[in-house]
């Protein structure tokens, strides 16, 4: 796995650059305009209080288009990526948007070893990831987010939707860079979720992607 990721690595730094306008050159492909992916994400911030000290972490933060998102509504924000050249883009967007202030900390770091003390942060945001890895290893990055996590804090996430017709387009482009794309059944998803601790607030179709709201269950 180790590799994989050091493959994932290699491909994003490779593509930072080029990425948020990813399938407007031709030979790229593209499934959806990420408009439509970022309008659903912020139905799901409408459903969450941020004040400004709220703490929002961006895991696999990218290029940081959902991390600006939330913090166009308030918040102090934190990215973690495993790509040193997507996290440039995120640095040339904080100057851009003047979020300076707003912006705590954006590191290189691995989603399984968050450098992060545990009930930190009021919502996690984890999009763009899952798709690239089996549920067993989503569970490790779940267990650390609930590290993280506050206990009534709130975690959005993604996962491929197997009901849309081109999610297996963007399967068969990514196997041809070689990664892998992993595609459940959304009673399936629910079900995991569910034994992770979580409770779904609210879901989203996006696109090729199945948004989740979720909140940690009381205990």
């Amino acid at each position: 796995m180790n590799s994989y990721k050091s493959k994932l690595e290699e491909w994003y730094d490779s593509t930072a650059e080029r990425y948020d306008s990813w399938g407007s050159r031709d030979g790229e492909y593209s499934s959806e305009s990420k408009s439509l992916e970022v309008a659903k994400f912020n139905e799901m911030l409408n459903l969450i209080k941020i004040k400004e000290n709220t703490k929002i972490l961006d895991v696999a933060t990218g290029t940081g288009i959902y991390l600006i998102e939330a913090l166009k509504k308030g918040g102090v924000g934190y990215g973690v990526d495993i790509s040193e050249k997507m996290l440039e883009q995120v640095k040339k967007k904080i100057i851009k948007f003047k979020l300076k202030g707003k912006i705590i900390r954006i590191i290189k770091g691995d989603a399984e070893k968050l450098p992060f003390p545990s009930g930190f942060f009021d919502i996690v945001i984890c999009i763009g990831m899952f798709e690239y890895y089996p549920l067993e290893k989503v569970k490790t990055v779940l267990e650390e987010i609930k590290r993280v996590l506050k206990k009534k804090g709130s975690l959005i996430v993604d996962f491929p939707n197997k009901n849309n017709k081109e999610v297996y387009e963007f399967q068969k482009k990514e196997r041809s860079a070689g990664h892998e794309i992993y595609i459940y059944e959304k009673g399936k998803i629910n079900e995991f979720l569910k034994h992770m601790s979580f409770r779904i607030i609210k879901s989203n179709c996006a696109g090729i992607e199945i948004q989740f709201l979720l909140k940690l269950v009381k205990k």
